[in-house]
């Protein structure tokens, strides 16, 4: 669970590189879009799954439709914030 939370960090930064209109290679968005899309479908029943759908379909979609930013930063909290709940350990 830790190296899938530290994803979702880095993938919440990518999401927020698109708010913020910073130029990412296609290879990466691919990458970490496809990464959130599949373990989005791996557990589609739960909120944390719906919430990396979404993620991913954004990053996918950000490189050829211009979409709006408060999209993409919703996204980002989102998504950031389940890898940081993530990386708490539980007790």
């Amino acid at each position: 669970m830790f190296s899938l939370g530290l994803m979702d960090i880095a993938s919440a930064g990518l999401l927020l590189s698109r708010a913020f209109q910073v130029d990412v290679s296609l290879l990466i968005l691919i990458i970490f879009g496809g990464y959130l899309l599949i373990k989005g479908f791996l557990f589609p029943l739960d909120i944390g799954g719906l919430m990396d759908i979404t993620g991913g379909g954004l990053l996918l979609l950000s490189f050829w439709v211009v979409l709006p930013n408060f999209l993409f930063l919703i996204a980002a909290v989102l998504v950031g914030s389940k890898g940081i709940m993530s990386l708490i350990p539980r007790f």
